[in-house]
Parts: structure tokens; sequence; C-alpha cells
């Protein structure tokens, strides 16, 4: 059997492979699109979410290193944003609403950006902009990327 793994991009002229007998979305705008725009039979798509794997305990100590690396204080509350900066994503709502939340509050909060796009350099100025730039740690991405022998999009 033949299975197609959909996420928000379908193909240039909203084709699917005709070979494929299993439609495997990521969302349910995905699974909608199926249907209505490329007339797949609804029991040929099946919806799984993309989801963080249950993670592996860590030593207190590296995550202690780890958030000193990143300027993460003990009484900070982090929020931690994982994908790509792209529209789909509204990372900048993400952003507008940490101000909100750091004008109203006296909490210190810190974003952890994890991801790059075509979105990066406007997101930034957004940031500045917002003055909340002292808020958001840059990922680790450079530092996975320095090391990795194959770099995937």
């Amino acid at each position: 059997m033949k299975i197609l793994v959909l996420s928000s991009y379908i193909g240039p002229r909203n084709t699917v492979r005709p070979e494929a007998e299993l439609f495997i979305a990521i969302s349910k705008s995905v699974k909608q699109h199926l249907l209505d725009h490329l007339q797949i039979r609804e029991e040929n798509v099946h919806l799984i979410y993309n989801g963080i794997p249950e993670t592996k305990v860590v030593a207190k100590e590296e995550v202690n290193t780890i958030k000193r690396n990143l300027q993460i204080e003990e009484n900070d509350f982090t929020l931690l944003f994982v994908g790509r900066l792209a529209k789909q994503k509204a990372v900048h709502v993400l952003l507008e609403a940490l101000c909100k939340v750091i004008k109203n509050s006296n909490a210190n909060i810190k974003l952890i950006i994890v991801g790059y796009g075509v979105l990066e350099q406007e997101l930034k100025t957004l940031a500045k902009e917002l003055e909340i730039e002292k808020s958001i740690t840059e990922s680790i991405v450079p530092l996975f990327l320095s090391f990795a022998n194959v770099k995937t999009p």
C-alpha cells in the first residue's frame, strides 16, 4: 500500500501522487482540503497530529547548564516555540501576546524560539518594536546546525 503524508503543502497545482492509496493529514484543515478540493474519499484520509514525543529525563545539572547558556534565571517563567518562522505559525501573535503579558505583570518571562524561516528578520524587528527583545532567546538551532552533516529544511 502506498501512503502519502501531507502537511500544509499539497503540490504545485493542488495535485497529489496518483499512486497513493492512503493519505495522512497532520491537521483538520489539510484533511478538509483533501476532501473538498481533491475529492479524496474520507475513508482514505487519516488525521494524525504532529506531536512532541515523550522526552527522556535530563539530569538537573545538564538542564542548569543549558539554562545558563540561554541566560535563563531560576525564577524565569519560560515559554518555548518550536517550528518554522512562517506566516502559518503566527509567531507574531505570540510576540504580541508576550508583550501584553510582560507589560501587565511583574513576571520574569523568557521565550525561547527554536526554528528558522523566512520571517526571522521580520520577527526580530517586531520584537524590537514591542520592546521585548530582551525576553526572547534565539534558539539553539545554530548549535545543532554547526555539527550536523546533513541539514534538511
